[in-house]
């Protein structure tokens, strides 16, 4: 019996307070669309050690998520309840040391084993790469009965080097699906929940930069006196460098076949410059995070993303949907034992795709009010072997349309008026700096050529 499990990143599953009864009551995790815009208060319920672990996340603020990827399970025939070919989502409280969490993962898949499993598919994104090959790679699992039967892991977005963000969310730098800066410093130095420091780069990583320093030299976080002047905590740090010590040792399994599926073309944190004097507390207020134009998915580096030799995909897609897209479906059928073929893909109305089409990109779910929106639009195309093709013209507009939790529009949609002609490309960056009120909205393209699924944002509240 086929198994294809799908494991997901950090903040990836549900969290549920417990009632009186012990069982599943209000939901604490993700935020409420009016949470993400106008912030999320309840740092301390996060925190409470009690929390229920429910399912991941299928969708989120009108946002696709993980159902993405289970559509295309479903596609493929992998069902949820029954068959020969079952598709599995491993949720786990995303908050704890990912090696627990490891354990866990292990336990899931002997249970599997015991419900005849006989090929497995890890389907792991961001955060679950690492959990899936602390898994495999640690030793602890080789000679369970299982572990022959991994045929394949398909990581999409994982940081197997680290996320200079991580950094960037431990100092405060950096807020999220509602969260303050402060807010994520104070729930990363939470000793209970390491799993924040286990997603900081790994040690040799040069991703602190020393502004003070004539020749901006790099500072090692996991040094114990430049930690401690960083204002990290060493207990955490120490858990980061034990996910590493693991997967720095290489002992990737024989059977198991690695892909490696990366997000690219969006600014993404590269890394952090500080102001620092060797015994002195640096001032994260003074710390500034770079963001190198097309350097990954907006979150994760294309070089953590892909560290090492193998093979590899590269689509032009924001962290929390690397899986989205004909470029990715293509492969992904293939990978899974499908054959995509040259599927015809149809717009909103129903109307078949004769050429190449703009898919749109956003290189965040949720900007903080003022903020910029980069848009990166590529051109796909079915009828080609890759998805992808190339245009010498693109005129129209970007609408972008407030809507309501039901996605009914508010008010009329801004117009940015998109116009290009010279050589032929195949992607285009457009930054959007209007100014948008705090709220839900949906992005897509009117012109030539059209652009399908609208891109679902929200605006945070500064």
């Amino acid at each position: 019996m086929q198994f294809a499990v799908v494991i997901p990143g950090i903040m990836g599953t549900r969290l549920y307070l417990r009632d009186s009864q012990g069982k599943r009551g209000d939901q604490v995790w993700p935020p409420t669309p009016f949470e993400a815009t106008f912030g999320y208060n309840r740092l301390t319920e996060l925190q409470r050690p009690d929390l229920l672990v429910g399912e991941p996340i299928d969708n989120v603020l009108c946002y696709n998520f993980y159902n993405l990827i289970d559509s295309q399970l479903e596609d493929l025939g992998f069902r949820a309840d029954a068959g020969p070919s079952r598709r599995i989502s491993f949720g786990y409280d995303w908050r704890i040391d990912i090696l627990t969490t490891a354990d866990a993962l292990a336990q899931k898949l002997g249970e599997l084993h015991a419900q005849g499993a006989t090929d497995i598919a890890l389907l792991a994104h961001s955060m679950g790469g690492l959990i899936a090959r602390l898994m495999l790679e640690g030793g602890k699992f080789d000679a369970e009965p299982w572990f022959g039967n991994v045929r394949l892991l398909a990581m999409m977005g994982t940081p197997h080097m680290g996320a200079p963000l991580a950094l960037a969310r431990i100092f405060g730098r950096d807020s999220a699906m509602g969260i303050s800066g402060a807010d994520f410093a104070k729930l990363a130095s939470n000793r209970d929940y390491p799993s924040g420091y286990q997603l900081i780069p790994a040690p040799g990583e040069t991703a602190i930069w020393n502004l003070d320093s004539t020749d901006v030299a790099p500072l090692d976080p996991y040094d114990p006196a430049v930690a401690a002047d960083l204002g990290m905590d060493s207990q955490l740090v120490a858990r980061a460098k034990a996910v590493h010590d693991v997967l720095g040792q290489g002992n990737r399994p024989d059977g198991a076949r690695y892909i490696y599926f990366a997000g690219a073309g969006h600014r993404t944190a590269t890394r952090i410059n500080v102001r620092h004097q060797a015994g002195v507390p640096v001032d994260h207020s003074r710390s500034i995070v770079t963001r190198t134009q097309a350097a990954g998915d907006g979150t994760v580096p294309l070089y953590s993303a892909l560290p090492v030799a193998g093979q590899r995909q590269i689509v032009v897609n924001e962290h929390a949907t690397v899986f989205k897209g004909l470029p990715f479906r293509k492969v992904f059928f293939r990978l899974m034992g499908g054959d995509a073929g040259e599927p015809i893909e149809e717009l909103p109305d129903g109307e078949p795709i004769a050429g190449p089409r703009l898919h749109l990109s956003l290189d965040a779910p949720v900007y903080d009010e003022g903020g910029t929106i980069e848009v990166v639009c590529s051109v796909t195309d079915p009828r080609t072997d890759s998805g992808l093709s190339t245009v010498t013209r693109i005129d129209g507009a970007l609408h972008i349309q407030e809507v309501d939790e039901q996605q009914v529009p508010k008010g009329d949609p801004v117009a940015v008026p998109v116009s290009y002609s010279g050589p032929a490309l195949s992607v285009l960056t457009i930054v959007v700096t209007e100014r948008l009120a705090p709220g839900l909205y949906n992005m897509r393209f009117d012109g030539n050529p059209p652009s399908g699924t609208p891109a679902a944002f929200s605006v945070r509240k500064a």
